[in-house]
């Protein structure tokens, strides 16, 4: 059984969304942050960790991600194209572009308002964030243009991050549109049964 060191409201949700994509068994230590057990997992302090059978722990959420696709997936549940082949280099691609494009904005928006120091927090940096974060929408509009999921008919990886990002950007307050592909892909994949089931398990009093 695997065990997630993470709040789910953090990236930690990444990780409980694909197990619970695949159907796998898990324990979850809820923790924040920066705090004693993130740190214990994680030099850098940060959340998820993902602890193996083995003992064997792994840090980053799409690393720990694509470790349990490539491992335990398949078409019909998480699917991780083989390493070697096209199809997995523009998964790679697309995992990229979802990290830089998409995550990344937000995440520098939350950590210049949340963790960095009160001198280097900058009023001007949500609206440079959220100028960003529309870009990255624009350019995944295309890439989701009559598509299903990212990688075309099968639920993988990207899928989860950006679904994420999407109930990330909302808490955030920041602009989705309403009325696009993007907005349709966004409904669509939040509606996953996985999604919910990890939203209940790892719910806090």
């Amino acid at each position: 059984m695997y065990t997630v060191i993470g709040n789910p409201n953090t990236k930690a949700l990444r990780v409980y969304w694909a197990l619970e994509e695949l159907s796998l068994d898990y324990d979850f230590i809820p923790a924040d942050p920066h705090s004693t057990w993130a740190k214990a997992t994680n030099l850098s302090g940060r959340v998820p960790s993902l602890r193996t059978e083995d003992g064997v722990n792994i840090t980053d959420s799409v690393a720990i991600l694509n470790f349990l696709s490539d491992r335990h997936g398949n078409e019909n549940t998480l699917c991780s194209f083989p390493t070697g082949s096209y199809e997995r280099a523009q998964q790679d691609v697309i995992i990229q572009f979802c990290c830089e494009q998409i995550d990344g904005p937000l995440a520098m928006y939350q950590r210049n308002s949340i963790f960095h120091p009160a001198n280097l927090r900058s009023p001007e940096i949500r609206s440079i964030a959220n100028y960003e974060f529309s870009k990255g929408l624009a350019v995944l509009e295309k890439k989701i243009s009559g598509r299903e999921f990212l990688m075309g008919e099968v639920f993988s990886v990207p899928d989860i991050i950006c679904g994420h990002c999407a109930g990330w950007a909302i808490s955030l307050g920041f602009n989705i549109p309403q009325t696009n592909e993007v907005s349709d892909y966004f409904k669509r994949i939040r509606r996953r049964r996985s999604l919910k089931l990890a939203l209940e398990k790892t719910k806090q009093p």
